[in-house]
């Protein structure tokens, strides 16, 4: 069941102060839209005889200072938060653009034809510069 509280009335200030004794927020163990709803109702900072309720308040304005959150809203909106769809034609219209750019960046570690060819060269030669390094090796001994 939601707690209500009035705010605006000394009993209303009371009863949060007391339900603020032993929690730091409204609800749950952080900031929520319910301290946003509460903090909203606040025309001026809370008397200080109310402790509990002061430090709440000015936490929650603190925290929403920090935020960014300074200015008061102006009453806003929102009629749908639905993204249109768009058709799938639209995308294999369009034309493809440079698709180098997204060849040079390999997010799966895949090898490409030219670099497995590049990896067996490279491999070759150390081979083979191993097995000069073991032949001098033994003209040297056996000098």
């Amino acid at each position: 069941m939601a707690a209500t509280f009035n705010v605006n009335a000394e009993a209303g200030l009371k009863k949060l102060d007391g339900y603020l004794l032993s929690r730091s927020y409204i609800s749950g163990y952080q900031a929520s839209k319910d301290d946003l709803a509460v903090y909203s109702e606040f025309s001026v900072a809370p008397p200080s005889t109310c402790t509990n309720v002061a430090r709440w308040y000015n936490h929650i304005d603190a925290l929403l200072k920090l935020s960014g959150v300074t200015a008061p809203g102006q009453g806003v909106k929102v009629l749908s938060s639905v993204v249109p769809e768009t058709s799938t034609t639209d995308v294999a219209e369009a034309p493809a653009a440079d698709d180098d750019d997204d060849s040079d960046v390999d997010l799966f570690g895949e090898e490409t034809e030219e670099e497995k060819k590049a990896a067996e060269e490279r491999a070759a030669k150390a081979k083979a510069s191993t097995k000069k390094k073991e032949s001098n090796l033994v003209l040297l001994l056996l000098s």
